[in-house]
């Protein structure tokens, strides 16, 4: 027999080496990248964990005769506050496994190992080893991030006193030890380097009880890298797993599950673990199959369900909060779990419902985007389509009303009026044309009382009419019409209150009367409530901070002025916080929306029907095609018309994974009695885009244009301080050449540049409907100048240190600088520039209304633009938030407005003074080029101390002022409302004199 065949080797060409090498580097810099932005992951969240240290910590602690230590503080150089909301996620996320910590320790006799998987900056081990003799820590994360973060411990006295003095590191991968800790560099894919540490550090021969910690950090890694190191775990003696992580309760196509997946793609470190593992039966089941004998989880919600009142209540007082589904929804989104070798005790099963009666569910068709939630509204005639929208929040809180039709011949008009702004109320309609706005809040605790009409006149334009006044401040209450002459209201109240759960109003006398219950009833806030007649059920709700998993029918009285509980029923299905209710035919009652704290709604169970006698739930699933796409029922608003149920508005901050805005949206369920849903496929929702407001006639004047300049008129212009706009200037080479698209590639090549991008040719900062993009400058003027699908503008940075100093034209594109040129006039402008930014846009990228705080000349090169100014005096009008110096408003070119404008059609050639504070806004017809030029024109000692590398940081003294404002403010938080509104508005009359 013959010797068998040798294998072949391929031998490669030179050429094919150098291109693997090329490819193996490659893959080498992209794994390196992306491990960089995990770890970047990290100091958003040590951020938030310290914004919570230092808003929290103290209050507690000293609650409970402790001093609050800064375990924090070595970690974060600059602390920012962070949203109540995330305040409260990262609290409850640091309580959750110390929980779990706490009660392994108090079975442990022995002591325990902690090793923190992917621990960052976290100063877990140093908390634990604070506060207990017998622990020892070790840190587990990326090699660099050790190093850094070792240096930070060596740095900090405090730290190196808790965990004593140093002794020669056990392996070389252990970058500082002590007898009581240990800060390991590894990357938890080399599974041998790890065990190797773990080995050297006499884990695996331990007879102490290892506790696993890992804090979403094992969920950004592929499961095939992840599920090895639990599995491995499992292996140590007396071995315990903490886990908490992502989950996706509700499956993919949540609201919140599509914006938290689609957070974590944006900025590169998407989630490995959640599509396999996501929902916590799958992540029971996971550690089962890896070794683990008992498992039981929960979510973050249930821990915060757990948590004593007394803290509560202290977390209460630090700072205001009632954005409750947008909190409720983050916890269900997160897995806490315990898995053990030995025996734990097990934990009740969630409940699982039954679907029945499947429904076919119309398409969500937007044909406006009103981007609010928490707003209200009510149909102002039962025989038409007209709808009004009142109030609610986008980036604040609002008072403006929306005209909805469904009839496009319609007429009806709102006249403006200053209504407070509110979120949190609700609508109602009267009769007769009318409509009745109650109550809300201005700010979590700060509920409101009043109440306005919506009256008609003979020709149809409405205004608003003071009405009677609630006889206590209500916000989240559920209001409905019964008889012909009276609104009936429950809940609403603020906790603990002794005031009547339902009062009723009489429309024709303007009186308000609370009602006697034949049963102790206690208010509840976010409830849903439906009347057919006299009769009427109320759903869910909140007391005290928990969600009601009741509902109750009732009968009202109207002589007797009285509530007769009917019946009283205990259904998880009812355990629901912001949802909406109407009554159906047949004795049944839809019910939409809102949160439970059982668990996360979903397709099957976000609509359910509800028999009035409360005796039959019936879950109403939405069908996978419109799921996907299914607006985010939560702060929205509903109402009926012919059969057919619209959703309007609402959604929610998914917790600092963005936002999710249902606009002006059409949730077309056509109702027939036997509940045989059909799809709606027409469009006969539409926003009244003219008519929305009824306004003055709009005011516009042309800008007083000059066609030459000199130094003596330049001089003029400035003092006079108005706009000007100078035609048909010699610029340079660049009127010319900026034309071309070749040219300008070729002379900046392909230097990066950051760029607003965006789907929507509407760009605003406030909404933030855009997103930044590094990209090459060749690729964005392609896109610009040739056809894109989005939209493109670019704010040139400074090019070396774009976060610290202003841009500079000559600096950041010297190769384009030859090409322009400014007239001797305008020398002062040139020596005493701020900036001078480099603006490139796509055609008809209309840019936000804004102020600067320094004047400017804008210089137009390439392409025509439309300018609209307003006078500085004109900001308390234009939707400006307290200390923003960019508006709200959408689009300041199509909204109207009581405001003069001042506009203008600027051309190649033409300069425009802009005058400091005036607000203005542009929108290039055509693809534009154009050059700012800003200076400080005010005396040095009036600006604010500190960067300013945009020119628009408010003066000195307007910052010191909004401090001031907020302290005065203060002295009026125990002052009724009528009071305070009153002596406010006397403070202001003497400020402005």
């Amino acid at each position: 027999m013959g010797e068998p065949n040798e294998p072949t080797t391929k031998v490669l060409s030179e050429a094919q080496l150098r291109a693997q090498a090329k490819r193996q580097e490659k893959l080498a810099r992209r794994k390196v990248y992306g491990d960089l932005l995990v770890q970047g992951t990290n100091d958003s969240s040590i951020v938030s964990k310290r914004s919570v240290e230092r808003l929290y910590g103290s209050v507690i602690a000293a609650a409970n005769g402790k001093k609050a230590p800064e375990y924090f503080k070595p970690f974060v150089r600059k602390p920012q506050r962070r949203s109540p909301v995330i305040n409260r996620g990262y609290w409850i996320r640091v309580q959750a496994i110390s929980r779990i910590l706490d009660e392994i320790a108090s079975k442990s006799a022995d002591g325990t190992i902690i090793i923190n998987l992917g621990c960052g900056y976290d100063p877990l081990p140093f908390e634990r080893i604070d506060n207990a003799e017998n622990v020892f820590c070790i840190d587990v994360d990326y090699p660099e991030l050790i190093k850094n973060k070792t240096h930070m411990i060596t740095s900090s006295p405090e730290i190196l006193e808790i965990i004593g003095p140093k002794v020669s590191p056990k392996h070389p991968a252990i970058g500082i030890q002590t007898e009581r800790y240990a800060a390991v560099g590894c990357d938890l894919r080399d599974l041998k380097l790890f065990k190797e540490v773990l080995s050297s550090l006499g884990v695996y021969e331990s007879n102490t009880t290892s506790i696993f910690v890992a804090e979403v950090s094992l969920a950004y890694m592929l499961p095939e890298f992840a599920d090895p190191v639990i599995a491995e775990t499992s292996a140590v003696a007396k071995s315990h797993f903490v886990l908490l992580e992502q989950i996706m309760p509700a499956g993919k196509d949540h609201p919140f599950a599509r914006t938290m997946l689609k957070h974590f793609n944006k900025i590169g470190t998407p989630l490995g673990c959640v599509s396999k593992y996501h929902n916590t039966e799958l992540q029971e089941q996971r550690f089962r199959d890896l070794g683990f004998l008992f498992v039981k989880s929960t979510d973050l919600w249930t821990s915060w369900k757990e948590t004593d009142a007394k803290t509560k209540h202290l977390i209460e007082t630090i700072e205001g909060f009632d954005e409750w589904e947008e909190f409720l929804l983050f916890c269900q989104h997160y897995v806490v779990l315990h898995a053990s070798v030995s025996e734990i005790t097990e934990e009740t099963i969630p409940k699982v419902f039954k679907n029945e009666n499947s429904l076919q569910i119309g398409a969500l068709q937007d044909d406006q985007h009103v981007l609010k939630k928490f707003l209200a509204g009510a149909a102002i005639d039962e025989n038409s389509g007209d709808f009004v929208l009142v109030g609610g929040t986008d980036t604040q809180r609002t008072n403006n009303a929306n005209l909805l039709t469904l009839d496009k011949d319609s007429d009806l008009n709102i006249i403006s009026h200053k209504l407070p702004a509110r979120m949190c109320h609700s609508c109602v309609n009267v009769g007769d044309g009318e409509m009745l706005l109650l109550g809300g809040r201005t700010a979590p605790h700060k509920l409101m009382s009043d109440s306005w009409r919506l009256k008609s006149s003979k020709n149809k334009i409405y205004k608003w009419i003071k009405d009677t006044d609630m006889p206590f401040p209500r916000s989240r209450m559920a209001v409905s019409k019964v008889g012909k002459d009276e609104v009936l209201v429950f809940g609403g109240l603020e906790e603990n209150s002794s005031q009547s759960a339902f009062m009723v109003y009489n429309i024709e006398l303007h009186e308000w009367t609370p009602l006697t219950c034949d049963k102790k009833i206690i208010s509840r806030e976010g409830a849903a409530m439906c009347l057919n007649g006299n009769t009427g059920i109320v759903i869910g709700g909140m007391v005290d901070g928990a969600i009601c998993p009741t509902a109750f029918s009732f009968k009202y009285s109207k002589n007797d002025r009285k509530i007769e509980v009917i019946d009283h029923v205990e259904n998880v299905a009812f355990a629901r916080y912001g949802s909406k209710a109407i009554y159906l035919a047949d004795d049944q009652t839809l019910v939409i929306g809102g949160v439970s704290n059982d668990h996360v709604l979903g397709q099957t169970d976000t609509v359910i029907s509800v028999s009035f006698d409360l005796a039959k739930t019936t879950n109403r699933p939405i069908p996978d095609s419109f799921y996907k796409e299914c607006p985010m029922l939560v702060g929205n608003e509903i109402f009926e018309r012919d059969n057919v149920v619209y959703s309007i508005g609402g959604g929610a901050v998914c917790f600092s994974f963005g936002s999710v805005w249902n606009g002006l949206s059409k949730f077309s369920l056509k109702i027939s009695k036997s509940f045989n849903w059909e799809l709606k496929s027409e469009n006969v929702f539409e926003e009244k885009k003219e008519q929305k407001t009824h306004y003055s006639e709009r005011s516009e004047t042309s800008i007083e244009t000059v066609s030459s300049i000199t130094v003596s008129s330049w001089k003029n212009i400035q003092r006079n301080n108005i706009p000007v706009l100078i035609k048909t200037v010699n610029l340079g080479s660049c009127i010319s050449k900026w034309k071309n698209p070749a040219y300008l590639k070729s002379k900046v090549g392909q230097q990066n540049v950051v760029v607003h991008e965006s789907s929507d040719h509407q760009l605003n900062f406030q909404k933030k409907n855009f997103n930044y993009a590094t990209v090459p400058f060749g690729d964005f003027v392609d896109n610009v100048f040739g056809k894109s699908d989005k939209k493109y503008y670019l704010r040139a940075l400074n090019n070396q240190e774009p976060k610290e100093k202003a841009a500079k034209f000559v600096e950041d594109f010297p190769m384009l600088a030859d090409d322009f040129q400014l007239p001797d006039c305008f020398e002062d402008v040139i020596s005493n520039q701020h900036s001078s930014p480099l603006r490139i846009a796509s055609p008809g990228t209309s840019i936000w209304l804004h102020y600067d705080v320094t004047a400017n000349i804008l210089c137009q090169i390439v392409g025509t633009k439309k300018i609209r100014l307003f006078a500085p005096s004109s900001v308390d009008q234009l939707a400006f938030p307290a200390g923003a110096s960019s508006s709200t408003i959408n689009n300041i070119f199509t909204e109207p407005s009581n405001e003069t404008a001042y506009t203008c059609t600027m051309e190649p050639g033409d300069i425009l003074f802009i005058p400091r504070l005036w607000l203005h806004a542009t929108n290039p017809e055509k693809p534009s080029i154009s050059l700012n030029f800003f200076w400080k024109d005010l005396e040095n000692a009036l600006y604010a101390a500190g960067k300013d590398v945009y020119g628009n940081r408010d003066i000195a003294a307007y910052e010191n002022g909004r401090h001031a404002v907020q302290r005065v403010k203060s002295l009026f938080d125990n002052v009724p409302e009528d009071v305070r509104e009153f002596y406010l508005k006397r403070l202001a009359e003497e400020m402005l004199k």
